[in-house]
């Protein structure tokens, strides 16, 4: 490392640490911090690195076997992240050695953390879905300018395939800003598959809504036997329910006056059932 970078990783620290001081931090935790980092510093200053050479995975291996290595990697990594956030570096330390990918894949990577400041879980998430994605083009020697929509579908449903449902929804969601980026920032896809790539809706409910069948609605209404006025009453209110498709609340506000009278197939209804088809 030379001068100008071991005077500028100084400052950093400094940055840092006064980072988490506002934060509230305690100060045990703070003094821990500055002695593990200046440690850090002179360990650096040791390696012939350039200054994004310092703030690696390897790096990081070697300064934990010095000692207290679980207090070692949180105090490098956070300052790595501090200095990512900050533009300073390039990428945070990865969590375990990953392979390079294409350019255009790491520039997205980038600008996921500078410019949409996505969190660093994000970004090793959609980070997966990029290998992935990287493997499914140079298994099926693909291009990206030459990319169509079925491509892009197949390998939703491949990559897929072993995820939950809530899970798929998120994976698609990434996939598709993915999608956007080549096409409205780098100009590589010819149109914008993002507006194609459709995410389906999930809804709350875990099973369906229940429904009966015609025959289950015949049956309901041969077992009704309206005698009474409350059991006619019911049975009217089911009857519409049915007929009309109106919900509870809809026919509790029924009054006279929203009934035509005068039409005969109007005042049937009340007495017989209705022909099921």
């Amino acid at each position: 490392m030379n001068h100008n970078d071991s005077k500028g990783l100084l400052q950093a620290i400094e940055q840092y640490l006064l980072q988490r001081i506002e934060q509230g931090f305690p100060d045990t935790n703070i003094d821990i911090q500055c002695r593990l980092l200046q440690d850090f510093r002179l360990f650096a200053e040791q390696q012939a690195k350039e200054w994004d050479g310092i703030f690696t995975l390897e790096i990081l291996k070697e300064f934990m076997l010095q000692g207290n290595s679980i207090e070692r990697r949180r105090a490098v990594r956070g300052l790595a992240n501090f200095l990512y956030r900050e533009k300073q570096i390039t990428q945070p330390i990865p969590r375990k050695s990953r392979p390079k990918l294409p350019e255009i894949f790491e520039d997205y990577l980038h600008y996921c953390a500078t410019t949409r400041y996505d969190t660093e879980k994000t970004v090793q998430h959609i980070r997966r879905i990029l290998e992935a994605f990287d493997h499914y083009l140079k298994h099926h020697n693909l291009s990206l300018s030459a990319l169509t929509i079925e491509q892009i579908d197949a390998f939703e449903r491949e990559y897929n395939a072993s995820y939950s449902r809530q899970s798929q929804k998120y994976n698609r969601n990434c996939f598709k800003l993915f999608l956007r980026y080549l096409y409205r920032e780098r100009h590589v896809l010819k149109r914008d598959y993002a507006e194609l790539f459709k995410v389906p809706r999930i809804y709350h409910q875990v099973k369906p809504p229940c429904f009966l069948r015609p025959d289950e609605i015949q049956q309901l209404f041969d077992s009704m036997t309206p005698a009474t006025h409350a059991e006619l009453r019911a049975y009217a209110m089911v009857h519409i329910a049915y007929t009309m498709g109106l919900r509870p609340q809809e026919i509790s506000r029924l009054t006279l006056d929203d009934i035509g009278f005068s039409k005969c197939h109007r005042r049937s209804f009340l007495t017989h059932p209705p022909t099921i088809n």
